[in-house]
């Protein structure tokens, strides 16, 4: 496995971004950032100029909070002839473009390059891929967040450690061409596809809207490989379908196909374990994972990062121990207990597929139904459908517990059940029913904030 170019100065990150240095030369030691606000020792902020704000008026702030170097527009050095002492910048045409230049540098030479996609699950596959292939000590580099657009992409690559042989992106999208725009300026090798389903539906129109979308990462002049979920028949036909005189390999995940999944269980002891058998279609061997994940869909999950790290010449031993330590990832599945509560945070994310998956496991867990609190969120960007996609989810959501709604969304179905459009009242609410015993699920999209409500049981 190859690794990428050294780049230890930011006269040479200078270099890359076509810019110019003001300030004294020096060893870059952190990270590169774009919020002023995460700003850490030693850091790279890039100004960035968006609709609302100008990442030009938050440079003070940066260099207050430790940073060591700017990335600015050349416009902007010309109104400060005389850099604050102690402030150093690189100058630019375009802060944008300046970072996207010394990303594309960056992946020159690396060999191993893996870009994750899907309606679900991107995050956490991101993961399981970064652990199935031996993290960090391994020469594996991921994403720091949910970095999964183009400038999250650039932020990615530009930073990543100078030993990297593997890097594993992640790639989102709300609109035609976004994901075709990132394989372009960032050519994987490796695709993953987790899931097809109704998701940022606004802009993309219509299940086929998203389907299209998504296999824009085929578009990659360097793919070698897609990993996907054969258990989705549109995207099983469309990948297979598209495969046809390509130099690329499919290799299907699921119930058949390349790799197989059996025997998957999720059992309730204390808490959730899940459990699968996989190998190889036409192999004799099959191995076992069981990992502390919650929700059966992540078995799909767990399969496709152990095809990707056996696919990289992991053994499927190896693929199968690493992935039994997994462990959910920030709002996606963790499970807490908060003195005799048990809360599940499924905050980060919500859409009709994975708020179904979260009903499942409810309607799965041990909990009578009077012990059950499901916190639900809306789900944005559904598009025209919205209204009958939540209809659905509340029609399944009832049965299972006691149901609080989040959002105005839900007000317009007129429920039999209290909506909330504020955190207060909804932890204040909670506050007084809460006791030992009780089993709470929450889950929203990004926009309802509801990861707020961890702190009412902490």
């Amino acid at each position: 496995m190859e690794m990428n170019p050294k780049i230890h100065t930011w006269s040479q990150y200078a270099s890359l971004a076509e810019g110019m240095l003001k300030g004294d030369d020096g060893e870059f030691s952190g990270l590169i950032r774009v919020d002023s606000r995460k700003i850490e020792e030693g850091d790279l902020f890039v100004a960035l100029s968006g609709k609302n704000m100008d990442g030009h008026d938050f440079i003070l702030d940066a260099f207050s909070r430790g940073a060591h170097c700017a990335l600015v527009s050349s416009s902007w050095g010309e109104k400060i002839r005389d850099l604050p002492e102690g402030i150093r910048v690189i100058e630019v045409a375009d802060p944008e473009q300046g970072l996207i230049k010394i990303a594309r540098h960056r992946l020159k030479g690396l060999k191993n390059v893996i870009a994750v996609t899907g309606s679900v699950g991107k995050t956490s596959t991101r993961e399981m891929i970064f652990l199935a292939l031996g993290g960090s000590s391994s020469g594996v580099y991921r994403a720091r967040s949910s970095h999964n657009t183009r400038i999250g992409c650039a932020l990615t690559v530009a930073e990543m450690p100078e030993d990297t042989s593997v890097l594993i992106l992640e790639m989102g999208t709300n609109h035609p061409g976004e994901i075709s725009e990132m394989v372009d300026l960032y050519p994987v090798d490796t695709a993953v596809i987790t899931e097809i389903a109704p998701a940022h539906l606004e802009g993309l129109g219509s299940l086929e809207g998203v389907l299209d979308a998504k296999l824009e990462i085929l578009e990659s002049p360097n793919l070698r490989k897609v990993i996907f979920n054969g258990d989705n028949p549109m995207l099983s036909s469309a990948v297979k379908e598209r495969s046809f005189g390509k130099n690329w390999q499919a290799l299907s995940v699921g119930s058949s196909g390349s790799y197989v999944l059996e025997d998957i269980r999720l059992e309730w002891q204390e808490r959730p374990v899940l459990s699968m058998i996989i190998g190889e279609k036409q192999g004799r061997s099959s191995y076992g994972i069981k990992a502390k994940l919650t929700g059966i869909h992540n078995a799909s999950l767990l399969g496709i990062a152990w095809a990707t790290a056996v696919e990289l010449g992991i053994s499927p031993e190896e693929a199968s121990i690493r992935l039994s330590s997994i462990k959910p990832y920030h709002g996606r599945g963790v499970l807490k207990d908060r003195g005799g509560i048990l809360v599940l945070d499924e905050s980060y994310n919500a859409n009709p597929k994975s708020m179904e998956a979260l009903l499942d496991l409810v309607a799965q867990s041990p909990f009578p139904r009077e012990k059950r609190l499901l916190i639900l969120g809306e789900m944005g960007e559904l598009g025209e459908g919205s209204l009958s996609l939540h209809e659905e989810i509340l029609k399944k959501a009832l049965p299972l517990g006691t149901v609080f709604l989040f959002g105005s969304m839900w007000i317009s179905l007129k429920p039999p059940v209290k909506v909330y459009e504020d955190i207060e009242s909804l932890s204040s609410d909670l506050k007084s029913l809460l006791s030992k015993g009780y089993f709470i699920a929450i889950k929203g999209s990004r926009t309802n904030g509801l990861e707020r409500l961890m702190e009412i049981f902490s």
